[in-house]
């Protein structure tokens, strides 16, 4: 992260006071740049999601821009609730013709932040069942698996397709991957901060994916 903190205050500085000539891409990247830094300034973050509801900024943004900023304020832990209820109808409107990165990283920081994304995640859930969960990268899936484990959902054919897929696509993971899954899975057979989830007919398959990984990862 930024450890300058004279020129981190510079820089938040003058971009409060341009903060209305901000076009999308000014948004997006600036947002990321605050989530980066190690002290963040919120009162900025809060300014940005503000400019970007207002403003109607928003209506412009490519799938990238919509994605980032949801990545900065979820990585930030600021959970602008206007913002977010206008990107979770934007991913709802355009769940087909996102990439798959963008659709898992706008998914991912509403998991991440608590935001209310409950018709886009429908959506979502109802895109990703059957094959094409195989067009997924595999950090995109494992990241995906623990979006909807995270968010307590209950959908034993999207679970079961996802804990399927994943099994049979071991040999992809890197650590990253691994953590994500292995803490998705889990989550599903004994729940996480009292959210419980429906597996059923699920336990023996993802006892066995839990052992495959394990296994894998103690053997280097």
């Amino acid at each position: 992260g930024l450890q300058d903190a004279e020129l981190t205050s510079m820089v938040s500085g003058r971009a409060k006071e341009v903060l209305r000539d901000f076009v999308e891409f000014d948004v997006g990247n600036i947002s990321w740049a605050l989530a980066r830094m190690d002290a963040i300034d919120f009162e900025l973050l809060d300014g940005i999601a503000e400019h970007t509801v207002t403003s109607g900024l928003w209506k412009r943004f490519p799938a990238t821009m919509a994605a980032q900023l949801a990545w900065a304020f979820a990585e930030a832990r600021f959970l602008h609730s206007p913002l977010f209820k206008i990107l979770a109808d934007y991913l709802s409107g355009h769940v087909a013709v996102f990439d798959n990165q963008h659709v898992v990283t706008l998914a991912w920081a509403f998991a991440v932040l608590g935001a209310e994304a409950s018709a886009a995640l429908t959506k979502v859930a109802a895109y990703a069942k059957g094959g094409r969960l195989w067009s997924f990268q595999c950090d995109e899936l494992c990241a995906l698996l623990w979006t909807f484990a995270r968010v307590g959902w209950t959908d034993d054919e999207l679970f079961g397709d996802m804990v399927h897929v994943a099994a049979l696509r071991t040999a992809e993971l890197d650590a990253s991957s691994a953590a994500n899954l292995l803490w998705s899975l889990a989550a599903l057979r004994t729940g996480h901060d009292g959210l419980i989830v429906s597996v059923a007919g699920l336990a023996e398959e993802i006892d066995q994916l839990v052992d495959s990984i394990l296994q894998a990862l103690l053997s280097g």
